[in-house]
């Protein structure tokens, strides 16, 4: 799947590898994948080449996307008013992930958005809170207190009338202030909604779109992985540079692992984003890169239970131990406490806990 939604670059025929995935593809496992904005964009032009089933297809597709935009809409206008109100209130929210593609003219039609996730300076935390609590949000706490994010996390989850809303004042669990105060300087301004927000500049929205892939342990990553090849291709040489001088300063793994895997997938890199993987070690990068791409689509390797895979994705991130290690002893230790309580393994940690993420260790 995510070979067809990457597109350029594909060997042999174009129009055949998509009619030969017509039938082998429902739209709604790409759709549960959230890759039909990706695939959509890349393939459409040959609509008119299709076979007839081809051709249906890829309209289905369509209008699966068709269905999410519509969707989108009250929810975009709702937190442009909240973003409105912010800036009334004389708040400066940098916009991160979803939103920042979308305010940067990189989303895609029908690029659904769960949550609207808002970086505030550290000194501002207290009075960004104060800004939600004050529009009627709560702070989620069924799997943290308030101290416990502060102590622990790097974002408060919020609900309120607009939705779900991330309040940021970091990017990922031991990410240095430093580094946030160089993602603040170089970020730019954008107009949202007639007001002025921010986003990160690209080569930082690349930095950031690696440390949230690899903070989930690549699990249910395809679309952010895709989404980062998008980024990769357009950024201009002197962008490549900066990126390059950034990614210096962060955990190899970190930055260089979905790098690693988009590279095993045919992406062409550039030369000077493909030096960051100089530092990279991908001992092992078969296994590794099958690894990676199973837990992307939520998929199970022979043998291994989903949630110990996404354990040993976990660990491996923030070890130096070859990933094979890693995994038999994730395995073990699965196979251990399955005996100790003598019944089933468990299920893998839930992924609604709004603290599940930051497995990776940042620089």
């Amino acid at each position: 799947m995510i070979r067809l939604a990457l597109g350029p670059g594909m060997e042999g025929n174009p129009r055949k590898l998509l009619e030969d995935a017509s039938q082998a593809l429902p739209p709604e496992l790409l759709h549960q994948n959230r890759l039909s904005p990706l695939l959509f964009d890349q393939w459409v032009h040959l609509r008119p080449s299709l076979a007839p089933e081809g051709g249906a297809w890829l309209d289905q597709l369509r209008d699966l996307l068709h269905a999410d935009a519509a969707a989108m809409l009250p929810r975009e206008r709702d937190w442009e008013e909240l973003l409105r109100a912010s800036v009334r209130a004389g708040l400066t929210f940098c916009l991160l992930k979803g939103s920042a593609l979308r305010a940067a003219g990189r989303s895609l039609p029908g690029r659904t958005q769960g949550d609207l996730d808002l970086l505030v300076r550290v000194e501002e935390l207290e009075r960004a809170e104060a800004f939600f609590r004050s529009r009627g949000y709560r702070l989620l706490t069924g799997y943290r207190s308030r101290e416990g994010y502060l102590q622990e996390h790097f974002h408060f989850p919020m609900m309120g009338p607009e939705g779900h809303v991330e309040l940021h004042w970091s990017l990922g669990r031991c990410v240095p202030d430093a580094a946030i105060r160089r993602f603040w300087e170089r970020s730019m301004e954008v107009e949202v909604g007639g007001v002025s927000a921010r986003i990160l500049a690209p080569p930082d929205r690349l930095i950031h779109s690696c440390i949230h892939i690899s903070e989930h342990a690549f699990g249910g990553m395809a679309r952010w992985l895709g989404e980062l090849a998008q980024e990769l291709r357009a950024l201009e040489s002197g962008e490549s540079t900066h990126f390059l001088h950034e990614a210096e300063h962060w955990n190899p793994r970190i930055v260089g692992a979905p790098l690693h895997l988009l590279a095993r997938w045919g992406e062409e890199l550039g030369p000077v984003v493909a030096s960051t993987l100089e530092r990279f070690s991908a001992t092992g990068s078969s296994l590794l890169a099958e690894s990676l791409t199973a837990a992307a689509f939520e998929d199970q390797l022979p043998g291994i239970p989903p949630h110990v895979l996404t354990r040993a994705v976990a660990n491996w991130l923030r070890t130096n131990r070859p990933f094979s290690i890693t995994l038999g002893t994730v395995y073990l230790r699965a196979v251990g406490e399955k005996v100790r309580r003598g019944r089933g393994s468990g299920g893998p940690p839930t992924r609604n806990d709004p603290g599940a993420e930051g497995q990776g260790q940042a620089p």
